[in-house]
């Protein structure tokens, strides 16, 4: 199967809800987001960590394979009124791999530290399917009529199951926090 997250990203800007403040306040517990610092945001899609590090005063470089996702990100963090450094390359995969520890040691960089957080998020039903859409591999791999059919029955089965709006749905949160070779502050990927 072959993901592509670059044509869900019109879902993804549009319905992926920003990080919490508790992952940034988890951050700055390792000395992650002080205003200035340079951090490396792997796997970016549209920016939200990124711009939400650049926005508390960070030099932020996003990262990311899908060139559509990027785009998006350009676009948000424009008129969020921050400016994120892309660079494009191939990252690979569909989220954060264990392998990445092994590549981040690999290549130098050091204190190395994962931690998660969870925490729930409200959604409504027409956030919560085009976050499934831009997420999950759904319009990452169907075709466009494969999409509208599996959203169609979604959002009946939402409606059936989960008649309440908002809905809180639990979310798990990962980073990856190091310090680069030669430096003396954390590097976020």
């Amino acid at each position: 199967m072959i993901v592509d997250f670059g044509k869900t990203s019109e879902d993804y800007s549009r319905y992926r809800i920003g990080f919490p403040p508790a992952f940034f306040d988890r951050l700055a517990g390792f000395g992650i987001g002080k205003p200035g610092q340079s951090v490396l945001d792997l796997g970016t899609g549209t920016g939200t960590l990124a711009r939400g590090l650049a926005l508390r005063g960070c030099r932020v470089v996003g990262m990311d394979i899908a060139a559509a996702q990027m785009e998006h990100a350009r676009r948000l963090d424009q008129a969020a009124g921050v400016t994120v450094e892309l660079w494009w390359t191939y990252l690979g995969g569909v989220g954060i791999h264990p392998e990445w520890v092994r590549d981040v040691a690999e290549a130098g960089f050091r204190d190395i530290e994962t931690f998660s957080l969870d925490v729930d998020l409200s959604y409504s039903h027409e956030a919560w399917r085009g976050r499934v859409r831009a997420s999950a591999p759904i319009a990452a791999t169907l075709t466009p009529d494969q999409v509208i059919r599996f959203d169609a029955e979604f959002q009946s089965l939402l409606a059936q199951d989960f008649p309440t709006e908002p809905m809180l749905i639990p979310h798990r949160v990962f980073a990856i926090v190091c310090i680069t070779p030669g430096l003396h502050e954390p590097l976020q990927g």
